[in-house]
């Protein structure tokens, strides 16, 4: 059995305050209109919607998602922690300690943290107020944690619009402080996420393998 943990794409999608919109849909062909074939033109914004930061996001030298190894993108030990966040509270070390046996043995942790319930109905206040995950988190999964190579949110983004410095520096520690062959952790950013996803054999994060891109939309399928 498989299961879908990506929203779909659309011009409504709940996007990054100040960014474009998520996706604009052109039709270029039309059969009504006496073209052989119907087909679109899609404008893609790569940071919106259920996507991932790869490494070139912040990192200077980092890779694009077409430099890393596609077996980068699949996850054979995904894990679930719950960990209930309001408006603009933090994920910090200490809510993470509590999880440490657990994630010791993971490659995917994903938080839940019960913000997407106001996704669809309040997506202007669900992008912009929504929890982020500290700077120190991040280097707390980074020194603990070898064997994890990525985290998802249930959240828009690992920071926050609200607070813009501490949101690159999460980004940068995660994506490897601009070392070209740095430790960094893939981040997949605004999915779904609810406590099945603990019993998947296997997740798949599959982005789109557009050449110069730091990031994109992503397909993300759980195989039960």
């Amino acid at each position: 059995m498989f299961k879908r943990y990506s929203y779909n794409l659309s011009l409504s999608s709940p996007v990054w305050p100040g960014n474009p919109p998520a996706a604009i849909v052109e039709q270029y062909e039309s059969i009504e209109k006496g073209d052989n074939a119907n087909t679109f033109k899609v404008n893609i914004f790569t940071h919106s919607g259920t996507h991932i930061d790869v490494p070139l996001h912040f990192n200077r030298n980092g890779k694009s998602a077409i430099d890393l190894g596609v077996e980068q993108f699949v996850f054979h030990r995904p894990l679930v922690v719950n960990i209930p966040k309001k408006e603009q509270e933090k994920i910090t070390p200490e809510d993470l300690k509590a999880h440490h046996k657990a994630i010791r043995d993971c490659d995917l942790l994903c938080f839940r943290t019960g913000w997407a319930a106001m996704r669809s109905d309040q997506p202007d206040h669900y992008a912009t107020y929504g929890p982020y995950v500290s700077t120190e988190a991040v280097e707390y999964l980074l020194a603990e944690f070898p064997s994890l190579r990525a985290i998802g949110v249930d959240f828009l983004s690992l920071g926050s619009p609200l607070h813009p410095t501490q949101a690159v520096q999460a980004h940068k520690v995660a994506t490897g402080n601009d070392e070209a062959d740095g430790r960094f952790i893939l981040i997949l950013e605004d999915m779904i996420v609810d406590d099945e996803l603990n019993k998947a054999k296997r997740v798949y994060a599959w982005p789109l393998f557009i050449e110069g891109t730091d990031a994109g939309p992503i397909t993300i399928v759980a195989e039960f």
